[in-house]
């Protein structure tokens, strides 16, 4: 008897370290999702909320086939129609900047707030980009301007035209600039009459951006004009560094590599990073905590429900599908199997 008691205890033992040993996805953005009791099997996709990433469906010869065999399309949110026909909205840029004092205030105005140096920093922006109104500055306030020169330089750069994705994937809205991997999927599953859902409201979405404002230092208008005109008279390098990371980020996507992905240095690219960036603060912990971790707990409570109903292609940012508390391990531990599609092929 107690020889048996003996075993059974190393025998749990055993299994209790083959599943806490059991390797963390590393490779790999498109996974298929069974057993459990399904029926049918679902799959779990990894965005880059980028328009260039569309570029990874070429790279994936059966993601046509794998999207087409399921009934329903389940995304982090379901956009409304001004988001996705303007990314760059007033309404957006103001639930971004939500965390500033107000602006304009009557004793912190740019006649008052910028030095002489600055005044003529910002003169020079005026005249160089025939954009930008020096009279129009006292509505707008510091950060705004950032907002403004960045949808500029994206006006021009043109980083996706219509011309690049076939006429019927894309919006019939004609003043579309950018086009994103997930509004393409989006689209595309309303074309094949898939059931579109959001894993979250728009309520939910501003309750984990609140959450990550809630931990940043609210600024002085003094420290907000600085960092304005510091953009200003810099913008070319912070764009050039902004646009290594994204190169790098960009290059981990396209070789599918999870566990880089997670482990790159990563932020907010919004102004929330910008202030953080300059005032030496790292963000990367809090954007991982509200932004990954605490919207994966979320999701994982819906996913299981959703994917009982009915076959689903579940499209979510790459970066929410690695680690231990990504979507896949999360998956297996509800006991599902969960594997690359790649492997499917073997089987």
């Amino acid at each position: 008897m107690k020889t048996k008691i003996i075993f059974i205890i190393v025998l749990l033992s055993f299994l209790g370290c083959c599943k806490q040993n059991e390797s963390l996805p590393v490779h790999g953005l498109l996974w298929q999702i069974k057993g459990n009791g399904l029926s049918k099997p679902s799959y779990l996709f990894g965005t880059a909320h980028t328009p260039e990433a569309i570029q990874i469906i070429d790279s994936i010869p059966v993601f046509k086939s794998v999207f087409t065999s399921t009934h329903q399309f389940i995304c982090e949110m379901l956009p409304d129609s001004t988001i996705v026909t303007n990314p760059f909205s007033p309404e957006k840029t103001k639930k971004t900047l939500s965390f500033l004092k107000p602006w304009p205030v009557a004793d912190s105005t740019y006649a008052i707030l910028l030095t002489d140096t600055q005044r003529n920093i910002l003169d020079s922006a005026c005249q160089t980009n025939k954009n930008i109104n020096l009279i129009e500055w006292g509505n707008i306030r510091p950060m705004s301007g950032i907002n403004l020169i960045k949808s500029i330089k994206r006006a021009k750069s043109n980083i996706l035209t219509k011309s690049k994705v076939t006429a019927k994937a894309l919006p019939d809205n004609d003043s579309l600039i950018v086009y994103i991997l997930d509004f393409y999927l989006l689209n595309q599953a309303k074309l094949h009459q898939l059931k579109t859902i959001g894993l979250e409201t728009k309520v939910e979405r501003q309750i984990h951006h609140d959450s990550i404002v809630s931990h940043i230092p609210q600024l002085s208008y003094r420290t907000e004009v600085d960092i304005f005109i510091h953009y200003l008279e810099n913008n070319k390098q912070i764009d050039s560094l902004n646009g290594d990371y994204e190169n790098k980020l960009m290059s981990q996507y396209f070789s599918q590599d999870l566990d880089k992905m997670l482990h790159t240095k990563a932020g907010l690219k919004t102004n929330i990073e910008l202030i953080n960036w300059w005032r030496g603060y790292d963000n990367s912990e809090i954007v991982k905590r509200y932004i990954i971790e605490k919207r994966n707990a979320q999701w994982i409570q819906r996913i299981p429900e959703l994917i009982q109903e009915t076959s689903s292609f579940i499209a979510v940012g790459a970066g929410h599908l690695g680690g231990e508390k990504g979507l896949i391990n999360q998956l297996r531990e509800l006991n599902y199997k969960v594997i690359p599609i790649e492997d499917t092929l073997i089987e």
